[in-house]
C-alpha cells in the first residue's frame, strides 16, 4: 500500500469491483481498510449500519453513470464513527474511490494523488478537476427527484400520523365517557353504603346495639365508603377535564366559613398524630364568586397532605391573607 506525503490531507484511495469488493488499497491514512482477512472485504463492511444502503446506492450510481461525486457516508473507525466525503469513477471493470473526512481538503487531496501513478486515479482526478461543475449540473435533476420522493414520503407519513392522531383522540374521548359512566354508576351505591353506616352509628349512639368490635367494623365501612366516594369524585373530575366539558358552578361564598369547615374535618386525623391546626382568619367575611364544591376539594386535599406529611407533635397553620387595593386573596 502506498501512502502519500504526510503534508497532504488525510484520506483513503481504494480500488473496488462492481459488487463493492475491495481489491487494492492505494492509500489509507487511518488504516481503516488495512484488515487482514482470509477473504477480501466489501467496501460496505466498513460503513456504519445506517450508511450501508446509501453506500450500495453510491456504488450502483458509479456503475450506472461511470462517476459519482461527493457522497457523505459514515465510516466505522475502531470505537468511533466518522463522516467521510466519497467520490468515485469507473474504468473498464474496476472502480476507484477516494474519501476524505473534510470536504474542504478534497482539492489538496486530489493534488496529492499525483504521487500515485495509477490510471484510475489519474482519470478520477482529471474528471473531478475538469468536469466537476458539469457533473453537478447534470445531477441537479436527480437530486430534485430524490427530494421530491422524500417530500412525497413525508406527506404520506404526515397523512398517516393525522389519521392515527384522530383515532387516538376518538378512543380517548370514548375512554372519558366510559370513565364518567362508571363513576356515576358506582357513586350511587357507595353513597347508600355510607348513609346506612351513618344511620347505624347514630342508632348505636342513642342505644347500644353492637359490640365494640362490630361498631368498629361499621366505622371502617363508613371510612372506606367515604374514601371510595372521593376516588369516584376524582375520576369524574379527570374524565370531564380531559373531555374539555368541565364546568364551574359559581356562587357567592364566604371563604372564611369554608376554611373553618375544612379545618374542622381535619382535626380528627391530625389529633391522631398529635398535630395542632391553627387558623389565621380575618374577623369579617371574605366573599368570593367560586365553585364551593371544587374549592373544598382543593382545601381538603391540601389539609390532608399537610397532616399526612407533617411530623408528629408539630403545628399546621391555615389562613386567609387579603391585600390592600386588590381583590385577590391568598389561602
Amino acid at each position: 500500500m502506498t501512502k502519500l506525503n504526510q503534508n497532504f490531507p488525510e484520506g483513503v484511495v481504494l480500488l473496488i469491483t462492481e459488487d463493492g469488493t475491495v481489491t487494492e488499497i492505494l492509500h489509507d491514512t487511518f488504516d481503516i481498510f488495512s484488515v487482514e482477512t482470509d477473504s477480501k472485504p466489501s467496501f460496505t463492511d466498513f460503513l456504519k449500519n445506517d450508511s450501508i444502503k446509501k453506500g450500495c446506492r453510491f456504488i450502483e450510481s458509479i456503475d450506472a453513470n461511470d462517476v459519482a461525486y461527493s457522497w457523505e457516508l459514515y465510516i466505522e473507525r475502531q470505537d468511533e464513527t466518522s463522516l467521510f466525503n466519497f467520490s468515485g469513477v469507473k474504468t473498464e471493470n474496476e472502480i476507484v474511490l477516494i474519501g476524505s473526512p473534510n470536504p474542504d481538503d478534497m482539492e489538496l487531496f486530489l493534488n496529492g494523488l499525483m504521487e500515485i501513478n495509477n490510471e484510475q486515479v489519474n482519470k478520477l482526478r482529471l474528471f473531478m478537476k475538469e468536469n466537476q461543475k458539469k457533473y453537478l449540473e447534470e445531477n441537479e435533476w436527480t437530486l430534485f427527484d430524490e427530494m421530491s420522493g422524500f417530500n412525497n414520503e413525508l406527506a404520506n407519513t404526515k397523512r398517516e400520523l393525522t389519521k392515527k392522531t384522530a383515532e387516538l383522540e376518538r378512543l380517548n374521548e370514548l375512554k372519558n365517557q366510559m370513565m364518567g359512566m362508571a363513576a356515576h354508576d358506582l357513586r350511587n351505591p357507595l353513597m347508600l353504603i355510607q348513609n346506612f353506616a351513618d344511620f347505624l352509628i347514630v342508632d348505636h349512639q342513642e342505644e347500644v346495639l353492637f359490640t365494640e368490635e362490630q361498631f368498629q367494623l361499621i366505622n371502617e365501612i363508613k371510612g372506606s365508603s367515604e374514601y371510595m366516594i372521593q376516588i369516584i369524585e376524582d375520576m369524574l373530575d379527570i374524565s370531564t377535564f380531559e373531555s374539555r366539558s368541565i364546568s364551574l358552578k359559581k356562587k357567592n361564598s364566604d371563604l372564611v366559613e369554608l376554611v373553618k369547615d375544612a379545618v374542622s374535618l381535619s382535626r380528627t386525623p391530625a389529633g391522631k398524630k398529635n398535630i395542632g391546626i391553627t387558623t389565621l382568619l380575618p374577623d369579617s367575611s371574605v366573599n368570593k364568586l367560586i365553585d364551593t364544591h371544587k374549592f373544598r376539594q382543593v382545601l381538603d386535599n391540601l389539609l390532608s397532605n399537610a397532616v399526612k406529611y407533617s411530623n408528629p407533635d408539630t403545628e399546621i397553620e391555615v389562613g386567609i391573607k387579603q391585600f390592600d387595593g386588590s381583590e385577590g386573596v391568598t389561602i
